[in-house]
């Protein structure tokens, strides 16, 4: 058992996100055009313009919708600033 947090003894899930292996983007395509029947240009094209999109509204402070995953934001921790 895991002996880790304010419940040692409990099983838990600690996510590492370093463990994973990065897909190569044209795979991620490639699947996307088998699913849906569009070709992956043009779905690499929309990723693009919805990637510039995402930068520009959460650089802005807005939350953003992702369909089937739930809402990405982005948040500054007044600690983590250094105000001058």
């Amino acid at each position: 058992m895991p002996k880790i947090g304010k419940n040692p003894g409990v099983k838990k899930f600690v996510m590492r996100p370093d463990l994973y292996n990065a897909i190569q983007e044209k795979k991620v395509f490639a699947e996307a055009s088998t699913h849906s029947g569009i070709s992956a240009g043009v779905i690499k094209a929309d990723w693009d313009a919805a990637g510039e999109v995402i930068r520009t509204w959460t650089t802005e402070g807005h939350s953003i919708p992702l369909p089937s995953l739930g809402t990405m934001r982005f948040g500054v921790r007044s600690k983590a600033v250094k105000i001058s």
